[in-house]
């Protein structure tokens, strides 16, 4: 999913314990895959060349930073995730609302690390837009999920979509897992006893 859309609550208390459910093997127990994985996605932030990653059966694998904050570049990095992937991998995507997300995107990235940045000089045009800016920039001309949607869509057979509002409910499980009743009413107390991204 993207970023700010609870996906650290995800990482730390939910994914790991779903595996135990499950005979899936979370990614980061995994050292070499995991050090894979981190390398293609800094060449993918860096418009390298990416390659296939051998992804051993029943692997959940969770970082946001796989989309991109900037939708400028989110069907290059679809594209690129697809040769890092494959197709056959099934597709989580955790969308918080349009204006919730920019404000809490901007806020990271110009309030939090300490850029102080004004708005006006984050969210650019495409005709504005360069890889050549020192500072974080999104472009808000391309800022569409209905196209992020698509691009995924287009390269991954199976792709879920979540509402970050309803994401607490974490009916998406069932898209993924097999898991009984008792264990699904677990991870949703775990997940309700942290609180969503506490910055914003």
């Amino acid at each position: 999913g993207l970023p700010k859309t609870a996906s650290t609550n995800l990482q730390k208390e939910i994914f790991p314990k779903l595996c135990e459910y499950t005979k899936y093997k979370y990614w980061k127990d995994d050292p070499l895959l995991s050090q894979e994985v981190t390398l293609n996605r800094f060449k993918l932030h860096h418009s390298l060349k990416v390659e296939p990653v051998i992804i051993p059966p029943n692997t959940l694998i969770s970082l946001e930073s796989l989309v991109g904050n900037d939708p400028y570049y989110w069907e290059e990095m679809s594209d690129g995730n697809k040769i890092i992937f494959g197709a056959d991998t099934h597709v989580l995507l955790v969308l918080r609302d349009p204006k919730s997300y920019l404000e809490s995107i901007y806020t990271e990235l110009c309030a939090h690390l300490g850029s102080g940045q004004l708005p006006d000089h984050f969210f650019v045009t495409r005709s504005e837009h360069s890889a050549r800016y020192l500072s974080p920039i999104l472009c808000i001309e391309d800022f569409d999920y209905n196209n992020l949607i698509s691009y995924y869509r287009k390269n991954f057979k199976t792709v879920t979509v979540v509402k970050f509002e309803k994401l607490s409910e974490l009916k998406f499980i069932d898209d993924f897992f097999d898991i009984s009743s008792s264990q699904l009413v677990h991870l949703k107390n775990l997940f309700n006893q942290k609180k969503h991204n506490q910055r914003i």
